[in-house]
């Protein structure tokens, strides 16, 4: 009676097993060349996204730097990302870069302290409010996923690092046109 779940059990591994029997080669060889292709793709957006990885800026200024009600807007915005024992905002920088859409007219940099500890976010100024942008939104997945990437197989690893690059913002049609008009708007209102 006690070898019967022995032999059950047994067998379930052995249909498990010869269910993954390896590929042939062909298959074998089309699947790495396909994460080859994804790895290198990764690669470049992911250099693109180093490129506008957020920070400080310090040029070119906003005209009218930031205003009160820009400062209390702020500390609304953040206090879920940011612990609220000391806050540092950045001079406003006019201007993004395309990938965070043509209604972006300026960025700040906001650092916040806790003990020894500081975490920096970049908001956006979209649409006349202030608002955690595409670039910054994408580099806080990417580090939620750096810290569970130790928990993934090597191939896993690069699918999901490929899941993210693929997830980030790209530029619209005429990017440079449109940023000016959009920044000279958001000047101009004030």
């Amino acid at each position: 009676m006690r070898i019967a779940p022995w032999l059950m059990a047994g067998l379930a591994v052995a249909m498990t097993a010869s269910a993954q029997a390896p590929k042939s080669r062909a298959e074998r060889l089309a699947y790495y060349r396909h994460l080859n292709d994804i790895e290198q793709q990764t690669r470049v957006i992911f250099a693109r996204a180093d490129q506008l990885r957020p920070k400080r800026r310090d040029e070119p200024l906003r005209e009218h730097n930031i205003s009160d009600y820009e400062v209390r807007e702020i500390q609304d915005l953040v206090k879920e990302y940011i612990p609220r024992e000391f806050l540092n905002i950045s001079p406003v920088v006019s201007g993004c870069a395309c990938e965070e859409g043509v209604d972006c007219s300026a960025q700040v940099f906001i650092v916040g302290m806790a003990g020894p500890h500081s975490r920096g976010l970049q908001l956006s100024r979209i649409a006349k409010a202030w608002r955690i942008g595409a670039v910054q939104k994408w580099w806080l997945e990417y580090d939620a996923l750096e810290a569970n990437l130790k928990k993934l197989a090597g191939d896993e690893v690069i699918e999901a690092r490929w899941q993210l690059a693929s997830r980030f913002p790209g530029c619209p049609a005429n990017p440079a046109k449109e940023q000016t008009v959009a920044a000279q708007k958001d000047v101009e209102k004030k």
